[in-house]
């Protein structure tokens, strides 16, 4: 709202102040951003204490959260690139994005962890996780985006950045989980010594 009065101003030749409630207003607005992004940091610790409960592997947490970290953090750095502020409405919709894909990726790994349970390697456990739920996880990923492209059409800037953001962190999250995910897998996750190679025979099986 503050961007589009002042380009108003500027358009118009107009000289004008902000006086009032109308600057506490957007000082507020710039402080509820800041407060935001700053429980999102709070949140992600939180989330990652969580994962290591769930998980039972502090590999698996860490992973968890650089595959869901990095579409937030891309989704806002591409809005700055783009020159829109990181407001109030934006950096809610990135702590709504973070539980979202959030959600995908705990899918994912859960069942990883399941398939590993059962013997298989870490490699052929994540290859087979990806293919039983590639088509779930792109399903909701495409719902969800379906979901936000409504707000194109409203008049208001601020929905189209809403929903810009939401759009464009739901991709990369999908791209995170299915090259990122499976690629922090084999990096980092070792396999079970003498599984190898009879999870491998499995699989042909």
């Amino acid at each position: 709202m503050k961007v589009i009065v002042e380009q108003y101003l500027a358009e118009n030749d107009i000289n004008g102040y902000y006086v009032g409630r109308v600057a506490s207003f957007f000082e507020t607005g710039r402080r509820i951003g800041s407060d935001n992004l700053k429980g999102l940091a709070v949140s992600t610790a939180l989330v990652f204490a969580m994962l290591l409960v769930i998980f039972r592997s502090v590999p698996y947490a860490v992973i968890g959260i650089i595959v869901n970290a990095i579409p937030v953090l891309a989704g806002l750095a591409l809005l700055g690139a783009a020159g829109v502020a990181i407001d109030m409405g934006s950096s809610l919709v990135a702590a709504m994005a973070f539980g979202i894909v959030l959600d995908d990726t705990t899918h994912l790994v859960v069942r990883l962890r399941q398939l590993q349970r059962s013997g298989y390697d870490p490699a052929t456990a994540m290859l087979r996780t990806v293919r039983e739920l590639i088509a779930p996880v792109m399903t909701t990923t495409l719902a969800v985006c379906l979901g936000f492209v409504v707000l194109f059409f409203a008049e208001m800037q601020p929905f189209h950045d809403f929903a810009m953001l939401m759009i464009t962190t739901m991709f990369i999250a999908l791209i995170a989980d299915v090259v990122l995910l499976p690629a922090l897998v084999r990096q980092f996750v070792s396999d079970r010594p003498g599984s190898l190679l009879q999870n491998r025979a499995s699989w042909k099986d």
